[in-house]
């Protein structure tokens, strides 16, 4: 086995010079290795194509770029035991073979890893039985060709059903509705101690597992999917066991499970570091397309490979893939979207009163911040922790009337190990008091604003925080709720904050907004609330200073594929600026300063992508038309800048491999920043000093970092290799 990692207590050394891969097929773009150092990302799911069917192109991105990547699968995956095709009429007859099942998926994805990694699914793997902890035995996978590409496969049985009530599942154990959950090994495993696995032993491997690597960045499914109230209720979804929800049952509960296990393991790390990111799952067949075609077709080829659709022999008597999705990745409606639970903040930098630009990210559930030392030098300082944690997705700044930056994000309570305690969610915000001497600008404590839904479990369906404030120094806060509209809090001037408010809904017709708000304020004080919608652009007014909203008249733009940024104008108008669906291209629209019209500007093509599109001012504010610039994610998942005159026809493009979505915000001589959190936990940034209209920018570190990798120590883990001869 490569020296990448050893599961033998002290770790080996990250393998900084590993090559770079790229994927096959054509019309994608992968990166290069950009960053100072090797990363590791390390990816947890509940079954073993979840990461390819939620997680990429991202993960392929990592790989491409010469990153470590470990996917740790917690269950078999077994289902029904049938490796058939789901519509194969001959299915029934087959006789149920669940270990004979979960191997064939392992193979599968250990293919698509070798076609992501080498290009060859046949590249071989070397298997070695480790022991995260004590007594449970699990097979690790790794790429012999590219050893920084491993698999992890936990074999916990599955709940066998997306959302009918089984005590022996992933739900079953968070709800303690059994007090342990049994491995099922796959055909032919190592495994020959398998064991029963309790809820603390479970939260105890993960953060094993977490000590050992070391990520500097997780991904996870989607800790809070959306109810499907068609069928909570219904015979088999036992009510008493919760809600049923847009996904699978165990997509959900792993996660809550990798929750608790990075909350202690960040309890042990004294600086935080560790990006996090969640992905929506089945919930993706029911929302627009957000990836362009290139994407859709690269994702639906790594996925065939996984199902074996050519039918090719691997050697393996059980199967070399999951028939149930060779050939037909595409039918589900899963494969077209890539999404993030948090939409991304409309803008997570901003211009201090004393003219230094501040950034602000959350690193292991703790939001930091970088700064400018002066204000327009490009000389920046952090990341330094703000005190609190708990914060998950994102965290969004504003600039208050008197110069104070005011943050927002959302704060997730966990319950204890045993699963005593409520979980929930709530809103929170910080505000800037003061600024240290070498210009960190220091805030209060986190305090809470509670939650658009009195109901625990309504919570956790609550969006994330989008806000604006008004010339008079009034707050306006709004989320997605849990019905699918919008809710709203007041704070005043004086610091005062009125009561949730759910804003007149749309729902009458059908429509529920996804989540992703833009919100903006006008020149004559007007606060404009936005939301994406299916087929719609959705627009709520108020006349300010506290004053009920309304839905204004409808927008008669089309819908869109995620979230809507809104950039108020010198001249009263309100700029918009979200993604197409199924192009990816960005769609620019002004609300006139009269605020009844909304004009479709133009739409500009960024090189694919997905996500929120950044937008700030890039010429002077007094202008009487200043000009516009936007930033986005694209299909290589770097940084494409453009300009819009009024659309945005040449973009530039750079960056590291970033997180979350980027930022762009002026600085105080004027000149357009554009800023991106790597996924190496450092802060990227460009700065234009002319024009933004230029094919290839220069990103770089703001704060040159020494970080590097450090040697893994302390795991409890003993490995011993296989005897089976199994490699390919």
């Amino acid at each position: 086995m490569a020296a990448l990692y050893r599961w033998s207590g002290g770790g080996g050394p990250r393998d900084a010079d590993g090559p770079t891969a790229t994927a096959p097929g054509q019309g994608i773009q992968l990166p290069v290795g950009t960053a100072h150092r090797a990363l590791t990302v390390v990816q947890f799911v509940a079954h073993p194509d979840d990461g390819l069917y939620f997680m990429n192109p991202d993960a392929e991105q990592e790989i491409a770029a010469g990153h470590a990547v470990l996917t740790v699968c917690l269950t078999g995956g077994e289902a029904d035991g049938r490796n058939v095709p789901p519509h194969d009429p001959r299915g029934r007859l087959v006789r149920p073979d669940r270990p004979g099942f979960a191997r064939a998926r392992m193979n599968g994805l250990r293919r698509a890893h070798a076609v992501m990694a080498t290009g060859e699914e046949s590249s071989p793997w070397d298997v070695t039985l480790v022991t995260p902890v004590g007594g449970w035995e699990a097979e690790l996978h790794t790429l012999r060709a590219v050893p920084r590409v491993q698999l992890l496969f936990l074999a916990l049985v599955e709940a066998r059903g997306v959302a009918a009530w089984r005590a022996q599942s992933l739900k079953g154990l968070w709800q303690n509705a059994v007090l342990s959950l049994p491995q099922l090994p796959p055909a032919h495993s190592p495994i020959r101690n398998p064991t029963n696995v309790t809820r603390g032993r479970l939260v105890a491997c993960l953060q094993a597992i977490l000590h050992q690597y070391r990520p500097d960045v997780v991904r996870t499914l989607d800790p809070n999917p959306e109810h499907d109230p068609v069928h909570t209720g219904r015979r088999g979804y036992a009510p008493g066991h919760g809600l049923a929800y847009y996904d699978h049952q165990d997509h959900t509960h792993a996660t809550y499970f990798v929750q608790q296990a990075l909350a202690a393991h960040w309890a042990t790390q004294p600086v935080p570091g560790t990006s996090v990111e969640h992905y929506l799952g089945y919930v993706n067949a029911r929302l627009p397309w957000n990836l362009d075609t290139p994407a859709i077709r690269h994702k639906a080829r790594l996925l065939d490979v996984y199902g074996w659709s050519d039918h090719l022999s691997c050697g393996d008597p059980s199967g070399c893939g999951d028939l149930k999705v060779g050939g037909g990745a595409l039918h589900g409606g899963w494969v077209q979207s890539t999404r993030y639970r948090a939409p991304g903040a409309a803008s997570w930098a901003a211009r201090a009163a004393d003219g230094r630009l501040a950034g602000f990210a959350l690193l292991s559930g703790r939001a930091v911040v970088w700064y400018e030392t002066k204000g327009g030098t490009g000389q920046w300082a952090g990341p330094v922790a703000l005190p609190g944690g708990g914060l998950e997705g994102q965290v969004s700044v504003l600039s208050r009337r008197d110069g104070a930056l005011q943050l927002f994000s959302v704060r997730t309570r966990l319950p204890d190990t045993r699963g005593t305690g409520v979980h929930r969610r709530e809103v929170v915000t910080a505000v800037q008091r003061g600024t240290a001497a070498d210009g960190r600008p220091l805030f209060s404590p986190w305090s809470s604003l509670g939650t658009s839904e009195a109901n625990p479990v309504a919570s956790m369906e609550m969006g994330f925080p989008e806000a604006a404030a008004g010339p008079d120094g009034t707050v306006y806060l709004a989320v997605r709720n849990q019905g699918g509209g919008v809710s709203v809090r007041v704070q005043s001037a004086r610091g005062a904050w009125s009561p949730w408010t759910r804003l007149p809904n749309a729902a009458e017709s059908g429509v529920r907004v996804l989540d992703g708000l833009g919100v903006a304020v006008d020149r004559a004080g007007r606060v404009h609330v936005f939301a994406p919608a299916q087929r719609a652009v959705l627009h709520w007014t108020s006349p300010g200073r506290g004053r009920p909203f309304a839905l204004a008249r409808p927008t008669g733009l089309p819908g869109s594929s995620g979230p809507v940024s809104a950039l108020a104008m010198p001249d009263g108008s309100v700029r918009l600026a979200y993604r197409e669906p199924r192009t990816a291209q960005v769609v620019l629209a002004e609300l006139t300063a009269s605020g009844r019209t909304v004009v479709p500007l133009g739409r500009g093509e960024p090189g694919g992508g997905f996500g929120r599109v950044a937008m700030a001012h890039s010429g002077p504010v007094q202008a009487a038309l200043p000009d516009v610039a936007v930033a986005v994610r694209n299909a290589a998942g770097c940084v494409s800048v453009a300009a819009s005159h009024p659309a945005p026809e040449q973009w530039s493009r750079g960056s590291a491999l970033h997180v979350h979505s980027p930022a762009l915000v002026q600085d105080a001589q004027g000149r357009l920043v554009a800023l991106a959190v790597g996924a190496d936990g450092a802060l990227w940034s460009t700065r234009y000093d002319g024009t933004v209209d230029a094919a290839e920018v220069r990103w770089t570190q703001a704060v040159p970092t020494a970080r590097a990798a450090t040697a893994i120590a302390g795991a409890a883990v003993t490995p011993r290799p296989t005897t089976t001869g199994r490699t390919a």
